[in-house]
This record gives structure tokens, sequence and C-alpha cells, in this order.
């Protein structure tokens, strides 16, 4: 009889283990409830308690950790192919993110305070972050497919657990951090010297310092940093910060993350018992996985991974079945996965995501996000631009001089003329971003000038850069045209455009179009849109 039970999914009670699962889902959204809703009443923390203690007992009592295990097979695969392809369709600007992690001020600070570990960096691997996030995404969509499909449970039971164990470690060290997070580092000095002189001065020890004198000629001075907190390192924060105008608190984070290792964990429980499903199970699987990952599209509001999850399971499961002696097994539908997931991670790397989800995004207004300082607002952090193309007056052509709005600036006395006005209330501007505009290739120039001549400048265009006045000088020889420039940091220029140039299509501060060097659409078909939107 026991045998019986550990081998079939509904284990001692079908209608109960379905219940207690119910239930489950029930405490686990009144637990969620305080940290998205924080005027919410004890109630739903008592309830929530309540409910989850009791369907646990129930799934134990009558054998149900199998049916749950197979729930948290469903969740875990869905978010880990969603998760994968996330990083996928922006992998550089994943890579950004993960090479500001590795700093000292992000993971390295609680490590950093214990005295033997003080000298611990994780800088190196900033160097490495692109090849890390491919690295993890292709882990991520292969090991979600292979959850689905039931390849081999026991190295993906193992990998899922020990994965969102430090990932939660790493939300619960970033949930503690305070404005008065800090750690030192020490700076070795000649005992002579000004700053050590400073230094005692400020410990009020003379008779330290005569002792630093006699004993060695060195002294190591501690420097105080403050810890940097992040939480844009779940595929909600990521993504919500484009879509909604704020990412999740790291509070919200954090409960995210204990909730996948929880299902993880009810996943690990139920290992042993996992076998490859059978085609009637995949009927059942495949369709709840793919509802699952529709969820995800929908909140995102993007369809993509969708499409994209139905050809690796549907493509997965062939190659399982057909594809002989060496790609017929799960190994080979590993590489099926690895390699469909390859085509979209070149794709994205090579142009623009597939799915914007920065503020710079088409249909996003500008006026909505322009702000000189980051703000929160109810435990959230609200996503703002620090967007302030500038020149200097005297780094001005005299055909910019004769720009309208440029002119007004100059008029007021202005010493540094300013973009950001002129894009609110414009009716329509073209912007041309270029971060390295040594980097432009013949091709692509030969593509800008005849972009601008088609243009016959009926709409103000402007080139927006980096690079100093010398090589903008050379830029505006080589495409033939001389166009007001303006200056902005690479920070801001990474948010507008992964990729080295792209054109920007405004009206209002609206960005109606989006258009990388490459695939530059007809003047005569962009000014239409312009005018129509």
């Amino acid at each position: 009889m026991k045998k019986r039970i550990e081998s079939t999914v509904i284990g001692r009670s079908f209608p109960l283990n379905f219940a207690a699962i119910i239930v489950q889902f029930i405490a686990l959204f009144l637990l969620a409830l305080p940290f998205f809703r924080p005027n919410t009443t004890g109630w739903s923390l008592v309830g929530g308690s309540l409910f989850f203690f009791i369907s646990t007992v129930v799934l134990f009592f009558f054998k149900g950790y199998r049916m749950m295990g197979l729930v948290a097979r469903v969740l875990l695969g869905s978010y880990s192919i969603f998760s994968g392809l996330m990083k996928a369709n922006d992998p550089i600007g994943y890579s950004q993110k993960w090479a500001q992690l590795f700093q000292d001020d992000v993971i390295a600070v609680t490590l950093k305070n214990a005295s033997w570990f003080n000298d611990f960096s994780l800088s190196f691997l900033t160097e490495y972050s692109f090849r890390l996030v491919v690295f993890v995404l292709l882990i991520e969509i292969v090991f979600g497919v292979l959850l689905l499909i039931g390849g081999l449970p026991k190295l993906t039971a193992w990998i899922s657990l020990i994965a969102l164990f430090f990932t939660g470690l790493f939300a619960v060290q970033q949930a503690s951090y305070t404005k008065n997070t800090s750690y030192l580092t020490y700076k070795t000095v000649a005992t002579t010297s000004k700053e050590a002189l400073v230094y005692f001065k400020k410990i009020h020890s003379n008779k330290q310092q005569k002792q630093h004198d006699k004993l060695q000629k060195t002294v190591q001075i501690p420097i105080t940093h403050h810890a940097r907190c992040t939480n844009d390192f779940t595929i909600f924060s990521f993504g919500f910060s484009g879509i909604i105008g704020h990412s999740l608190s790291t509070s919200q984070s954090l409960l995210i993350s204990i909730y996948l290792l929880f299902y993880a964990c009810w996943f690990f429980a139920a290992r042993t018992t996992i076998l490859p499903n059978t085609i009637k199970q995949n009927w059942r699987i495949i369709p709840v996985s793919l509802l699952v990952i529709a969820l995800y599209c929908f909140f995102f509001q993007w369809y993509f991974p969708l499409v994209f999850s139905a050809i690796t399971l549907l493509g997965a499961l062939w190659l399982n079945k057909s594809g002989g002696k060496y790609l017929g097994n799960y190994y080979g539908a590993s590489l099926f996965v690895v390699l469909f997931s390859l085509l979209v991670v070149c794709f994205t790397f090579s142009y623009e995501p597939l799915k914007d989800f920065r503020a710079f995004a088409v249909g996003q207004d500008l006026n909505q996000h322009f702000s000189a300082n980051s703000k929160s607002e109810s435990n959230r952090t609200v996503q703002t631009i620090d967007f302030q193309p500038a020149i200097r007056s005297t780094q001005l052509t005299t055909a910019a001089r004769s720009i309208p709005f440029i002119q007004h600036q100059l008029e007021k006395g202005e010493q540094s003329i300013l973009l950001r006005p002129y894009l609110r209330d414009a009716k329509s501007i073209v912007c041309l971003v270029i971060k390295d505009l040594s980097n432009i290739d013949p091709s692509e120039i030969h593509e800008i000038n005849r972009l601008l001549n088609d243009a016959k400048f009926e709409i103000q265009i402007v080139l927006i850069t980096l690079q100093q006045p010398v090589k903008v000088g050379s830029f505006c020889r080589r495409i033939g045209f001389e166009i007001p420039v303006f200056f902005e940091p690479a920070v801001t220029l990474n948010q507008i455009a992964r990729s080295n140039a792209v054109l920007l299509a405004l009206k209002k501060g609206k960005i109606i179009g989006k258009y990388t060097i490459g695939a530059l659409p007809k003047w005569n078909w962009l000014a239409t849109k312009l005018e129509n939107n």
C-alpha cells in the first residue's frame, strides 16, 4: 500500500491534497498582502499563518508532497524560463546591473565588515559580467524546460535549491541595508604623512603616534564607505520599473525570493518520486505551464515568451523522442534549448531588446519621468531620469546659435544650453543618440547622411553624445551636415540604448519611434508617423 501511495501523485486523498494546495495558495497570498499594502490589518497575517499550518499538516499526513512537488515544478519551471528570457531580451542591460552588484559596496559589504575578509572583493568579475549573464540565462532556460518535461529531476532539484538559497541570502542582505550601513577599507600611509597626522589627531592619541613611529614606518587609516542598496536584481523589479514607473521594494523582492525557495524545497522533497513525463502527462503539464507563462506575459505586457516557451518545450520533447542515439536524450534536448536561446541573445545583442522595459521605451512619456533625483514613494523606488543633455554656450557653432530654442536661452544669458525644456514642448524632434562617434562605420555614416538629406531639416534634429567637441566636429564633417550637439554622461546614454547608436523620434516629450542605425526608416514615413500621432 505504501509503495502504491509513493508512486502516485494523488497521495492518500486527492480531494484533501488538492484542497490543501488551494488553501496554501490563499495562505501565501494573505501573508504577502502586508508587503504590498502596508495598511493591511494583522488579521491577514493571523489567517495566513493558520491556513499555512493547516494546509502543510494535511499535505504531510495525506502524502500530498508529490502533488505539491508537481505544482512546484510547474511554477518554478515557468518562472525559470521567463526569467532566463528576460535576461536574453536585454543581456547588455543585465550585465550592466550585474557589474554594479559586483562592486565592493553591494554584495561584498557583509563579508568586508568581518576583519578576516576585509580585502574580499568581487570587482574582478565586472569585466566578465556579460559572459556570466549569458551563462546564467542559458542555465535558467534549460533548467526550466527540464523541470517541466521531468528531465534529470535530482540534478534540477539540487540546482534549484542551491541557486534559490543564495539568491535568498542576497535578498536578505539587501533588505537589511539602511542608509547607515557601511564598511571599512584601510589605506596604508607613512606615519609622518599629513593624512597620518590628521588621523592621529582625530583619535586623540599622540602616544599611539609615537608608538607607530618607533615600531613601523606606516599606518593603516580606516576609510568608511556607505553600502549601496539595489532592488533591480529580480525580473519583477527590472521589468516593472519600465512598465509601472517603479520597481519593487527590497522587502517585496525578499518575499518573492522566500516563496521561490519555499517551492524549491517542496520540489526537492519530491525529487526521488519524479519520473520522465508520459505523453498523457505532457498533454496536461505543458498547457498548464504555458498558462502560467501567459500570466507573466500579461503582467509584463510582453507575449513573445509564450511563443518562445512553446517552441522550446515542444522542440525539446520532439528531440528527446526522435533524436536518435546521440541526441535522443535530455542532454540533446538541452542542446536544442541552448542553441535556440542563443539565437535570441545574438539578435538582442546586435540590435535592441525585443521588449524595452526602460524609461526610454517607445510609448513612454518622458515628462512623467523627468527628475533631477530619484525619490521614494510608499517604501518603493520610483523610476526617474536624470536626463540633462547640455552644451556650454561657448561651444555652440554659428549655425546652432540661430536655432530658436537655443537663441531664446542665449538671450536669457544662460551659460549652459539645455535640451530638456525643448523636448517637453516641441511638436516634433528627432534625436540622433551616438555613444562613441569614432565607432561608426562608413555604411552607417552613409545611412545617416541619406536620412539627413531626405529630412531637409523640416523637423529639428539634434545629436546627443558623450564625446568631446573636437570629435563632434570631425563627425559632422564626415556626415556632411552640421546639427546641434548636446552632451550627456554614459550612464544615461546606456539607459536610452544598448547599441552604440539609435534614432529617437519624439512628440511633446513622448517617444513615438526608436530605431537602430542599420535599420533606419525612410524619412517620409517617419515624418508621417510623427504628424499622425
